[in-house]
C-alpha cells in the first residue's frame, strides 16, 4: 500500500501546483521539511518572523515542527511575513492519479486499490475518463467501417 510520501513533492506535476513560497522551501530545505509543514499547517496561513519579532504562537509552532534554525532559514529565503501553506493532497493528488493511470492495464482495479490504499470505487472514479477513452478508441489493427 502506498502512503503519503515526501518524495512526491519533487514530482514536476506537483511542483506546478505549488505556490512560490513552497517552491522556495522545497529548494532551500528539501521535500521532508516541506512535507512536515504541509502536514502541520496545510490549508492555513503561517507567520514567519524574525526571532526577536515574537509575533505569537504560530512562530512557536513552526519552531516545534521544524526547529529554530530551519524556521529561520525558511524565513530568510521567503521573506518574513504571512505565507499560505497548501495542503499536501492539493499538490500531490494529480501526480498520484497520473501514476495510477499509467499503471492501469484495463482490468487491474483491485491491484491498484491495494497498491495505493484506496477503494476500488475510488480507483474507478480516478480512471473514469481513461476508461471512456479506451472504450471509444479503436482496437489496434482494427479497420474502420467509415
Amino acid at each position: 500500500m502506498q502512503t503519503r510520501n515526501p518524495d512526491w513533492l519533487n514530482d514536476p506535476d506537483a511542483k506546478k501546483l505549488m505556490n512560490t513560497e513552497q517552491k522556495i522551501i522545497l529548494k532551500v530545505c528539501g521535500a521532508p521539511i516541506l512535507f512536515v509543514l504541509m502536514n502541520h499547517f496545510g490549508g492555513s496561513f503561517v507567520w514567519f518572523s524574525k526571532e526577536e519579532d515574537g509575533r505569537g504562537k504560530r512562530s512557536e509552532e513552526i519552531i516545534k515542527a521544524v526547529g529554530a534554525d530551519t524556521a529561520q532559514r525558511i524565513a530568510k529565503a521567503i521573506g518574513y511575513g504571512l505565507v499560505y501553506v497548501q495542503m499536501f493532497d492539493d499538490v500531490t493528488l494529480p501526480a498520484r492519479d497520473k501514476a495510477i493511470e499509467d499503471e492501469f492495464d484495463g482490468s487491474n482495479y483491485r491491484r491498484l486499490a491495494n497498491r495505493w490504499g484506496l477503494s476500488e470505487d475510488r480507483i474507478r472514479k480516478i480512471l473514469k475518463h481513461k476508461t471512456n477513452e479506451l472504450r471509444k478508441s479503436p482496437i489496434p489493427g482494427q479497420l474502420s467501417m467509415l
